[in-house]
């Protein structure tokens, strides 16, 4: 009865490719944190020798499958000449970086064709505003969290660097605090503008 009266587009298989560039963009996150609790613990000082020595294998281990990584990524981008001009263009804009622009733009499938306004984009990455109510209860309002968490945090992250250096992000932004919003409010709001 739903699909009669809303005649919802069919879901259609991701292309390998895409998948493929996502998940090792999300593996090279998954190492660097890897990378970074090790260095946590190398500062610990009463650490004996034989623990330290196990940590620093494992960082040099990690590091070599980040380079590997790295390359393999750089060589399926190089058979994409048309995704690699659209990553090109986004790191462009002030605030997103190389990493941030793949995974938006696996998620998006490589264009936002498939939404027909910018507000259905954001509620595909989870940055809409929900209304949190129950009955009479009126709460706060908060983003909706829907979507790939890794994704929200790296757009969100880059709406924080994007509220510093992005002219135009910079300026909605100020215009925002200047009428009470509270600043992560306005990150949010940015995050959604860069969207």
């Amino acid at each position: 009865m739903y699909c009669k009266k809303k005649a919802p587009r069919p879901w259609t298989l991701t292309d390998p490719k895409l998948r493929e560039l996502d998940l090792l963009v999300k593996r090279l996150s998954n190492l660097e944190q890897a990378m970074r609790r090790e260095c946590c613990r190398l500062e610990d000082p009463w650490l004996p020798t034989s623990v330290q020595q196990s940590i620093r294998a494992s960082i040099a281990s990690h590091q070599e499958h980040v380079a590997s990584i790295l390359r393999t990524i750089e060589e399926r981008l190089a058979d994409m000449p048309e995704q690699r001009a659209m990553i090109r263009a986004l790191v462009r804009e002030p605030g997103v970086g190389e990493r941030t622009a793949i995974r938006a733009l696996c998620h998006f499938e490589w264009g936002v064709a498939k939404f027909e306004s910018a507000q259905q984009a954001a509620a595909a990455v989870g940055l809409n505003p929900v209304l949190q109510q129950s009955g009479q209860h009126c709460g706060k309002t908060k983003i909706s969290k829907h979507g790939p968490a890794g994704l929200r945090a790296d757009i969100y992250m880059a709406a924080v660097s994007a509220s510093s250096w992005n002219p135009v992000v910079r300026t909605f932004y100020e215009g925002l605090q200047s009428r009470g919003l509270p600043k992560a409010a306005g990150i949010m709001a940015c995050a959604r503008k860069l969207i």
